[in-house]
């Protein structure tokens, strides 16, 4: 019980996330950049290579909770990286 819970909680999470991600690039982006957007979606959708790599990325991402620790190693690794190298930059200037 309490795993599918968690489970709810984290796709309405990713659904909210994912709507407001979009608003803000159709509201913020520039035109060329909605065009290339659709461009790459149709590409998704219409060819074969496209939904080979929709249907990779939909196993990447539903796996997530079954690995959720290396996922978590691997976040923070990558936010730590970004940290030093941002201190590093500011150091420099």
């Amino acid at each position: 019980m309490r795993r599918d819970a968690l489970r709810t909680r984290l796709s309405m999470a990713a659904g909210i996330l994912g709507v407001t991600l979009f608003v803000g690039l159709w509201i913020f982006a520039p035109v060329w950049m909605l065009g290339l957007g659709a461009a790459c979606l149709g590409w998704l959708l219409f060819t074969r290579g496209g939904r080979q790599a929709l249907a990779i990325t939909w196993v990447g991402l539903s796996t997530i909770p079954h690995r959720i620790g290396a996922t978590l190693v691997v976040v923070v690794g990558i936010a730590g990286v970004v940290g030093v190298l941002v201190a590093l930059q500011a150091m420099a200037a």
